[in-house]
């Protein structure tokens, strides 16, 4: 007697079925960012732990949180119509004016270059063939003084020093 060798119907439709769930965007959802402290912090504050927890209620304040930082408006800063959250507008007009025109179009045209498959998915109306890329690229040397002293890590990350609590302008780095 001789035995089929042929898988049965139901075994393939049932594999081919199975193949495609991952083709449906069946990923888990991001786990929300959060901010955290440092282990030396925590150290500092480990007799303290209201403090500690007040400390960074007041960080959150300042910088917003990780889906949307900012600096907190301070009220010296909007008498004089300065947001450094808006460092595309002008200075006196509701922003801090560190990009002028010309740098504002070598963004754009940095962007253009360096995202240019993202723009052109999102430009033919899929934004499912957007992907993220694994390294971004590396922002411009800091122009500013003070930048030059922080760590190479730190200032790939940033391009201006923190500005002063004390609601001053800050004119030059």
């Amino acid at each position: 007697m001789e035995r089929d060798l042929r898988p049965p119907i139901r075994t393939l439709l049932g594999g081919t079925l199975l193949s495609l769930i991952p083709a449906c965007g069946f990923e888990p959802p991001e786990p929300p960012r959060t901010y955290a402290t440092t282990a030396e912090t925590r150290t500092a504050f480990a007799e303290d732990p209201e403090a500690l927890a007040e400390l960074e209620r007041e960080l959150l304040a300042a910088f917003g949180p990780p889906a949307a930082p900012r600096y907190a408006p301070l009220e010296a800063w909007a008498e004089q119509d300065f947001d450094p959250n808006r460092p595309d507008l002008a200075l006196g007009v509701g922003g801090s004016g560190e990009i002028d025109d010309a740098e504002r179009v070598r963004v754009r045209a940095d962007n253009r270059a360096n995202f240019a498959r993202q723009i052109a998915a999102l430009e033919r109306g899929e934004p499912d063939d957007v992907d993220v890329p694994s390294r971004l690229p590396a922002l411009p040397p800091p122009r500013c003084a003070a930048l030059a002293l922080l760590s190479p890590c730190t200032r790939r990350l940033t391009r201006r020093p923190p500005l002063p609590s004390s609601g001053a302008i800050p004119t030059a780095c």
